[in-house]
């Protein structure tokens, strides 16, 4: 029979080395005392990956914890009293986090080892929240970005429960927790939290996947936290149907996974209780690449005046202050957090801008929706008082439907903003910078409503329904010249004029020529129109004339829309068509139909160019369907 014992220390350390389980390498150090002393630290790969253990709840309070080997199939007891009388929350690197239920006290501690680290209290945790100790301020969810066991550089990050946004930190040497001020910017509690190739990312009950970056200890930098949102998934924002998300880390990639559960009500005294019937698992797409890469993602290194193709803005049926935009590039929903558009009239503006009417208020704003700066404007019922609301009272008379301006405001102070008030009369005014009311424009040569507005070479052109396109010239700010606006006819067709058929003109930019677009339909018996065709004019603004009909946009491509007029270069962007007329009606406010889909100026075929619903389909689609991105300077 072998001597076990006796066997060469070289080979005991070579059969130590190929162990890779630690239960197995534990009970190999059992066996005798020349095979408990190769059994060591260094002959065990400390950072490979475990099965974990089942922690049991242990009915018998004599300082052991049971735990259960999933590998083994068995249960096993180990002196452990450090947990008695504590809330346990378990960390991947096989610590734990403890918090003692009657003082507060929190530990990190290593179960096998019984090493503890001390940290700051829970009460310390708390004071940021003015939390009360019961079932608020416990901690949930505990993360590190090292293991304790490896090194003391690291930083422990927790979810504790409350009223608020409790997200703190702490490294080896602090005096007390760190919050993280996320509440503003953020909303929805965090539910999930994980660190992934150097920082820390969490999962929100609102759908947000959110990065966290620590900056380092011996820094100035702040925020000490920068916080960004890496993805919104719409499908989970405020789901009631799940209980639970997790964010894993596999095989490099970061992993969120959802857990849902269904309610049993077959129970006795009303009781409720819930299972778990499916796991969602979707890898999130950390879109940018690396923190060198981001640093270089600056504005600076961005051209914020190239044209970019329009996001779709959605009718979002849930009132959770977020809106739904759908992107025509990426054949993909993204939903922002947007409450300022919540019970407002909006009008979309060329240069990803917005022009806000709150519904009940009249307070008029331009809205960035993309960083959501705001730049407050004299109110709609200043503006009606130039027609002393005559007739402007119901409906829809009295709203904003178009809204220019000669520049934008995200890269300069010196601009014009210009409006049209659909009503019974015309209304046209305008506002700058620094004014305290609008300047009405005296409209008396018109002779029809307006239809479209564009800002072109220094000058306002209008289209009125009449047929007639004008140019509206402005004085400076600080001149004394009467009239401030001057008013001057550029081109008069009849042919169009109050054709039955004809039911939208816009005027647009392209290539630096000023076009007219005429926008056909036929009524169905339902009310509503059914776009059939568009033509296309160069305006000659020297002769005062259209030029011939325009067979071709090239590699351009045009959208059209409830105030909204704009071209791109197709050649420059994916999932765009050249030589289409991407259309939506400007009509939605009236009919409960929408009209929406893409032109072929080729063929003159009309083709979908959006997933959801049909041409034909109930109204998802609301005014203003197209917006810009874009970024502020």
């Amino acid at each position: 029979m072998a001597d076990w014992a006796n066997l060469p220390n070289d080979l005991i350390a070579h059969i130590a080395n190929r162990v890779k389980v630690i239960e197995d390498f534990i009970a190999f150090g059992a066996v005798c005392t020349s095979w408990r002393i190769a059994a060591t630290k260094d002959n065990f790969d400390v950072l490979s990956h475990q099965v974990p253990f089942l922690m049991m709840a242990d009915g018998d309070d004599d300082g052991y914890q049971k735990i259960y080997s999933l590998s083994k199939k068995k249960a096993s007891r180990i002196f452990l009293p450090e947990v008695r009388g504590s809330k346990v929350v378990p960390i991947k690197e096989g610590w734990l986090c403890t918090v003692a239920k009657d003082t507060g006290e929190i530990n990190l501690l290593h179960p096998f080892s019984r090493k503890k680290i001390h940290l700051p209290s829970l009460n310390a945790l708390l004071n940021f929240h003015d939390c009360e100790r019961n079932h608020w301020g416990c901690i949930y969810v505990a993360v590190l970005s090292a293991n304790p066991s490896v090194t003391s550089d690291y930083v422990l990050m927790v979810l504790h429960y409350g009223s608020d946004n409790c997200l703190a930190f702490w490294r080896p040497g602090d005096l007390n927790w760190t919050n993280i001020d996320v509440a503003n910017n953020f909303p929805g509690r965090p539910s999930a939290l994980v660190y992934h190739k150097g920082e820390f990312y969490s999962m929100r009950h609102s759908g947000k996947v959110q990065a966290h970056e620590v900056a380092g200890p011996n820094t100035s930098d702040q925020p000490i936290v920068k916080t960004r949102l890496v993805v919104q998934m719409a499908e989970y924002t405020f789901n009631s149907h799940v209980s639970q998300y997790y964010l894993v880390e596999l095989s490099g990639a970061l992993l969120l996974v959802a857990q849902f559960d269904k309610s049993n009500m077959d129970f006795p005294n009303g009781l409720v209780c819930y299972h778990t019937f499916k796991f969602k698992v979707h890898e999130v797409d950390i879109t940018r690449v690396c923190t060198s890469w981001r640093i270089a993602a600056t504005k600076d290194n961005f051209d914020l005046l190239s044209p970019q193709v329009p996001f779709l803005m959605l009718a979002d049926e849930h009132d959770d202050r977020y809106q739904e935009f759908y992107s025509l590039s990426k054949k993909k929903v993204s939903r922002i957090f947007l409450p300022e558009v919540r019970g407002s009239k909006c009008v979309s503006i060329k240069e990803g801008w917005l022009c806000t009417v709150v519904n009940n208020t009249g307070e008029m704003n331009l809205l960035h929706p993309f960083s959501r700066k705001k730049i407050h404007l004299p109110s709609q019922k200043a503006l009606l008082n130039f027609h002393d609301g005559t007739g402007y009272e119901t409906n829809h008379w009295g709203c904003i439907n178009l809204v220019v301006l000669s520049a934008n405001p995200s890269l300069t102070s010196d601009y014009i903003l210009m409006v049209h008030l659909y009503g019974p009369d015309i209304c046209l005014a305008f506002w700058r910078p620094g004014d305290l009311n609008w300047t009405h424009i005296d409209v008396s040569n018109f002779t029809a409503g307006v239809s479209a507005l564009v800002y072109h070479k220094g000058k306002f052109y209008s289209m009125s329904r009449s047929g007639k396109v004008q140019a509206l010239e402005f004085a400076g700010p600080n001149t004394t010249d009467q009239p401030i606006v001057k008013t001057l006819l550029v081109v008069e067709t009849d042919e169009y004029t109050l054709n039955p058929c004809v039911v939208e003109y816009y005027l647009v930019e392209l290539s630096g020529a000023l076009l007219l677009v005429i926008q056909f339909a036929i009524g169905t018996c339902d009310g509503t129109n059914h776009t059939t065709k568009f033509r296309v004019y160069e305006v000659d603004i020297t002769r005062g004339e259209l030029k011939e009909e325009m067979k071709t946009l090239g590699n351009s491509s045009m959208f059209l829309g409830h105030n909204w007029a704009s071209c791109i270069d197709t050649s420059k962007y994916s999932g765009v068509k050249p030589n289409h007329i991407y259309f939506a009606d400007k009509w939605l406010n009236y009919s409960s139909y929408l009209d929406m889909s893409a032109y072929n100026f080729e063929d003159g075929k009309i083709e979908s160019f959006y997933p959801g619903p049909g041409r034909r389909a109930p109204r998802l689609i609301c005014p203003p369907p197209w917006v810009t991105p874009s970024l502020m300077k």
